[in-house]
């Protein structure tokens, strides 16, 4: 039985709501239900649009464009669920509901988020109701007279204060059937009601006073929580484009105060006032860095009028007190460099609790633990998705097959076969299990990788079949007690030496010919040297034969001499007895108990299992040290990978091998986790001319098939022949290709020995090779666990190319 480390978190459900950019009625609709939901400052909003708005496009320097900007802005913020203002904005951004069941509709339509039912109040559709909220605040806290005052306010404006208000401080919606949320704010809290303007808005400010939107981030903490640099977003409330703007911008950046520009006059002393009070020492640190104001304005406000407010506004305020930014942040663009800053959203969190599952090896996993709610909820919801627990699960040991590394669904859902008896979500911060009462048990069922794989496969319209020489690199992860145990493999000469023993080699008339029988032995001095020259090379202290025999790869026997027909037999421990029974003759014949030399006694290993297999285990070596590469991290810090051997693929009616297929992530110290990548490979053994032109075709269908998707081709030798430097050459040069988003369309690694025999990790390796490999990993912000990166640096290792951003400058072929 093995076991699984889980961490579960419980947080609001994060709704997606899709629009068209310009729409002001729905989107000032959102914003006033987003004030009726626990959370609901952290909905996302969704701009959805065929052409790039006008206010856009000076800020657009990547070019995308059309549904790409709803596809970008849903890869950001990877909504549990969808709300469309409109029938048929889902389906656009190519959001579809294959699984979708009676109970759990992951996408609805704005008019149908509120439903209502004879006798029963007004329900939503996803999300749970603030006014449960309001009722445990009002209980705990604001039905005795405080100590201090406590300031809550709520707004009434007209025109475009009313939206810069809903956006901003956070507004109830005017359905007649929705009053009892406005009623119950005014009841447990009994706020000031004022009227928009500069001066009350100031006001609330200075005073810390809560308002609306203050209600929805009510029990939970963001990560990052804090952000010495305060963002002043000086934005038009008449343009629905700064509104969204706004919106999502505080979900990524939390030290921000929205400024009405019509307003600004108003506020001029005020807001100078806060940019000198934010310039200080940043506390704890020595080297004189100063805390600052960063001023950022709507996108539909001109250059002429944004110069204009700073040259009157700001101009004259200290030196370094504030910088502008002159640019919305890219939230659509795609980043894989190191040393770039990573733009993510916050992630939040209202409690968390540790689980352990227990399942058997090879078989899915199917268990059940507590699901986490809120205290403050009411027990029973009419629809699901009301909160949501995100499960995050580890394997210490690195000996699991499991799925536990999936893509997020952002269109589609995982099928109904991997988890009970619906579809579930997956996103970087783990499986989300969205919930609907109160205090229940979640039943959770997890599949192998090589299930997981086939089945996202067949949702993109391909049918994955296991192969045969896939079962026997499963058969060895298991015999090895998986990757950590597959470091048995990584040495040639063990692997040539395990061949060699797979197989009886004759001589005929000075010819080697090579034939399969049913011996497959060496004598234990063979192996007892070579574990002494392993050890002498690699440093392997903890290496020795008993961990051959643990793996099963090895047996202890005698080799005995048939005295009917000569014919030397194989005899394990188990098998030795008086009366012996030759493999060959088929006859009888006495244990020869007084012709044993006792100084040259027969001992003799034979490979057993899946190691028996010949033509080095129908390149199952290869494959399960490629996968190993992955799973160890090419930094050596164990990254997670979700992996299925070799597979037989099926589309647009071809058929095509690949030897192995994987999700490789790397495991973050903090925040989100990186969207895993597809990896897919070709391993190959010693030959020498091992690639071939059917090879690159194969890799480069897949390739096209499934766009962005990593080709790695891993060999067992050295390097590669010219003739495959050109192949594969060729092949790396299409693949650099830039899609609309920035990534590769098939970024192409190459590992050979040094990688796939790494004793620690490839980065050690390949600085104690020098030359080339050592000068391009000196560098401190080189991170070969990047697979962009790492596709680079090999390409230039192994195949002769230029560095990829020198090639962009003038990119030619082979």
């Amino acid at each position: 039985m093995n076991k699984l480390s889980g961490k579960l978190r419980l947080r609001p459900t994060r709704i997606g709501f899709l629009l068209r950019p310009s729409d002001m009625r729905s989107l000032r609709r959102i914003m006033r239900l987003c004030a009726s939901l626990w959370g609901g400052e952290f909905n996302p909003i969704i701009p959805v649009c065929r052409a790039m708005p006008k206010v856009w496009r000076r800020d657009n320097h990547s070019g995308t464009a059309g549904m790409a900007l709803a596809r970008s802005y849903i890869r950001f913020f990877e909504p549990d669920v969808y709300v469309e203002a409109e029938q048929g904005l889902a389906e656009k951004c190519g959001i579809t509901e294959e699984f979708g069941s009676p109970i759990f509709n992951r996408v609805i339509t704005l008019e149908d988020f509120v439903t209502y039912k004879d006798g029963h109040p007004p329900e939503f559709a996803f999300g749970l109701n603030i006014i449960d909220i309001y009722e445990e605040l009002y209980s705990k806290e604001y039905r005795f007279e405080p100590r201090h005052q406590r300031q809550v306010v709520l707004f009434d404006g007209s025109n475009s204060d009313a939206c810069f208000i809903e956006a901003v401080s956070g507004a109830f919606p005017e359905d007649e059937g929705l009053s009892f949320i406005r009623d119950g704010y005014l009841e447990a809290f009994g706020p000031e009601v004022r009227k928009a303007s500069a001066e009350s808005w100031s006001s609330a400010l200075q005073q810390s006073a809560r308002d609306p939107l203050t209600f929805t981030s009510y029990g939970f903490k963001r990560q990052p929580d804090a952000s010495w640099n305060l963002r002043l977003f000086i934005t038009d409330p008449r343009s629905s484009h700064d509104l969204i703007d706004l919106w999502n911008l505080r979900q990524f950046c939390d030290q921000v105060m929205p400024v009405n520009v019509e307003w600004l006059d108003e506020l001029r002393s005020f807001l100078r006032d806060i940019i000198k009070r934010t310039y200080r020492p940043l506390p704890g640190n020595p080297h004189g860095v100063m805390i600052h104001t960063t001023i950022e304005f709507g996108r539909s406000i001109s250059a002429d009028r944004t110069e204009e407010i700073c040259r009157t506004i700001f101009n004259d305020l200290p030196p370094g007190s504030w910088k502008r930014k002159a640019w919305y942040s890219r939230v659509w663009e795609f980043h894989s460099e190191d040393g770039i800053p990573k733009l993510e959203r916050a992630v939040i969190e209202a409690k968390s609790g540790s689980v352990e599952l227990a399942y058997e090896p090879g078989e899915r996993l199917t268990a059940s633990f507590p699901a986490l709610s809120p205290s403050f909820a009411q027990r029973y919801g009419a629809h699901r998705a009301r909160w949501i627990n995100v499960l995050s699960l580890t394997d210490f040991a690195e000996n699991s097959a499991l799925a536990l590394v999936l893509p997020s669904t952002r269109s589609r859902l995982f099928g109904p076969c991997l988890i009970g008896p619906e579809a579930f979500l997956v996103s970087r911060e783990g499986i989300v299990l969205p919930q609907q009462y109160r205090d229940t048990t979640q039943f959770f069922r997890l599949p192998t990788g090589q299930g997981a794989i086939r089945e996202w496969l067949r949702q993109k319209g391909i049918t994955a079949t296991p192969s045969e020489p896939g079962r026997v690199a499963d058969q060895i992860l298991r015999t090895t007690d998986g990757f950590r145990g597959a470091y048995l493999l990584s040495h040639a000469e063990t692997l040539q030496v395990l061949d060699k023993m797979s197989k009886s080699v004759r001589m005929y008339d000075g010819v080697q010919s090579t034939a399969e029988y049913p011996d497959r032995t060496a004598h234990m001095s063979k192996w007892l040297d070579l574990i002494k020259r392993r050890k002498k090379q690699n440093f392997e202290p903890a290496l020795d034969m008993q961990a051959f025999v643990d793996a099963k790869a090895l047996r202890l026997g005698l080799a005995i001499e048939c005295s009917k027909c000569k014919f030397r037999n194989w005899y394990g421990l188990g098998h030795i007895t008086e009366r012996l029974r030759c493999e060959r003759c088929l006859q009888d014949y006495k244990f020869p108990q007084e012709s044993l030399n006792p100084g040259k006694t027969p001992w003799h290993y034979r490979v057993t299992g899946p190691f028996s297999v010949p033509d080095y285990a129908h390149g199952a070596y290869s494959t399960v040290l490629a996968l190993r590469f992955f799973a160890m991290g090419p930094e050596g810090l164990s990254d997670s990978i979700t992996y299925s051997s070799n597979l037989d693929l099926e589309f647009d009616g071809n058929r095509h091998e690949i030897d192995f297929a994987c999700w490789y992530a790397r495991k973050p110290a903090i925040g989100l986790c990186e969207e895993p990548m597809l990896v897919v490979g070709e391993a190959k053994s010693f030959s020498k001319e091992a690639i071939n032109q059917s090879d690159i075709d194969r890799l480069k269908a897949v390739a096209e098939k499934l766009p962005a998707t990593t080709l790695a081709i891993a060999v067992l030798k050295d390097a590669l022949s010219d003739h495959e430097k050109k192949l594969v050459g060729s092949l790396a040069l299409w693949g650099r290709k830039q899609m609309g988003d920035g990534r590769w369309r098939a970024p192409v690694l190459v590992l050979t020995a040094t990688e796939l025999f790494a004793r620690h990790n490839a980065r050690n390796e390949w600085r104690k090779a020098g030359g080339l490999r050592e000068r391009l990993t000196q560098p401190a912000h080189v991170q070969m666990d990047n697979l962009i990166t790492l596709a680079n640096l090999t390409q230039q290792v192994y195949l002769d190319l230029p560095d990829y951003f020198t090639w962009l400058k003038d990119p030619k072929p082979i």
